[in-house]
C-alpha cells in the first residue's frame, strides 16, 4: 500500500493525521489552481462576456472538487479509522458506491475525485484506491478470528483447526493453514503462545 517513490514524485492530495487520539485531515492547497478575475477586467465593458463566464465556471468546477475530496476525506477516516490507527490489516470492506451514496454523488464522480491520488498518513503514503476494499470475504473472517480469539478461554485457547472448523460452519470454506496465515497477520501468537 505504499507507493513506491523513487521514480515519480508524489505530492499528496492531503494529510491525515493522529491528533489528540483523533484523525484530522488537511487538504493540500497548493495543489488546488487560483483563478481570480481582475476586477478592471469584470468592469470593462467591452471585456469578453465569455472568457468571464469561462472563467466563473472553472472557479465552480473548482471549488466542487475540492467539497468532493472534503466530503471523501471525512468519510474515509471514519469508516477506515482502524487502518489509520493500526495499519494494512485493519482495513475494512468499503466499495466506491457506500461514499458516493452518502454523498449523494455518483460512483464515476468519487471513482474521478480518487483517482491517481495520494494520501500522506500514520501508515505512510497511499493511494487514495487502496482504501477502498472489495473483498469483504477475507476482512470478515479476519473480524471472526479477533472475535473468537478474544473470547476464548485463556486456559484453553482455540486451535486453527478448531477456528478453521467454526468458520466452516459458518459457510467459510476456510483451511487450516490459512487461519494460520490470518492470525499472524492480526498479530496473534500460536496456540501454545497464548496459553495463560
Amino acid at each position: 500500500y505504499v507507493v513506491s517513490t523513487s521514480n515519480n514524485y508524489v505530492v499528496p492530495e492531503a494529510k491525515i493525521e493522529i491528533k489528540d487520539n483523533k484523525l484530522t485531515f488537511k487538504i493540500n492547497e497548493e495543489l488546488i489552481p487560483k483563478i481570480n478575475i481582475n476586477s478592471s477586467y469584470s468592469d470593462n465593458p467591452s471585456a469578453n462576456k465569455n472568457s468571464i463566464a469561462n472563467a466563473i465556471n472553472i472557479m465552480k468546477c473548482l471549488e466542487k472538487r475540492y467539497q468532493t475530496l472534503n466530503g471523501i476525506l471525512e468519510l474515509l477516516i471514519v469508516k477506515q479509522k482502524d487502518f489509520f490507527f493500526k495499519g494494512e490489516n485493519f482495513l475494512h470492506s468499503l466499495i466506491l458506491k457506500d461514499i458516493a451514496n452518502e454523498l449523494n454523488l455518483h460512483e464515476s464522480t468519487i471513482s474521478r475525485a480518487i483517482k491517481d491520488k495520494y494520501l500522506d498518513t500514520p501508515q505512510g503514503i497511499i493511494s487514495m484506491k487502496s482504501l477502498f476494499i472489495i473483498d469483504s470475504k477475507s476482512i470478515e473472517i479476519k473480524n471472526i478470528i479477533i472475535e473468537l480469539i478474544n473470547s476464548e478461554n485463556k486456559k484453553a485457547p482455540l486451535s486453527d483447526e478448531k477456528i478453521s472448523l467454526f468458520l466452516k460452519n459458518k459457510g467459510f470454506e476456510i483451511a487450516r493453514r490459512t487461519v494460520a496465515k490470518y492470525r499472524e497477520e492480526l498479530g496473534f501468537p500460536s496456540t501454545r503462545d497464548r496459553k495463560k
